[in-house]
C-alpha cells in the first residue's frame, strides 16, 4: 500500500502519476484524496480540468529567466557607468556640473 494525499504535487509533471495508476499489484488507499497544486488551487489527480493541462503546454521558462536576470544586468551597467565616471576626470566634473551646478537665488 502506498499513501500519497498528504503532498500535493505538481499538475504539470504527472506521468509518474499514471504509471502507478496502471500498476496492478500497487494499492493507493487514499486515491481519492491526492491532490495537484495548479497554480492557485489544488486539484484533484483523478479530475484535472482541461485547462490545467492547457496550462501547462505554456512554457514561460525564457520570461522567468528575462526576470533574474534582469536585475543583475541593471546593477552591472550601473556599477559599469559608475566607474566609467569616476575613471574619467574630465567626464565627472562636467556631468556634476551639469546636474547639479545651477545655482539657486535664494
Amino acid at each position: 500500500a502506498l499513501f500519497l494525499s498528504d503532498n500535493p504535487y505538481d499538475c504539470c509533471q504527472l506521468d509518474w502519476w499514471t504509471s502507478l495508476i496502471n500498476t496492478q499489484s500497487l494499492i493507493i488507499p487514499d486515491r481519492a484524496e491526492v491532490t495537484c497544486n495548479a497554480s492557485l488551487r489544488l486539484e484533484h489527480m483523478d479530475s484535472i480540468s482541461q485547462s490545467t493541462k492547457a496550462n501547462c503546454k505554456v512554457d514561460n521558462t525564457v520570461l522567468k529567466y528575462f526576470l533574474l536576470l534582469l536585475p543583475t544586468i541593471l546593477c552591472i551597467v550601473t556599477v559599469c557607468v559608475m566607474v566609467a565616471l569616476s575613471l574619467s576626470s574630465k567626464l565627472l566634473p562636467k556631468y556634476v556640473k551639469a546636474k547639479c551646478g545651477s545655482r539657486a537665488e535664494y
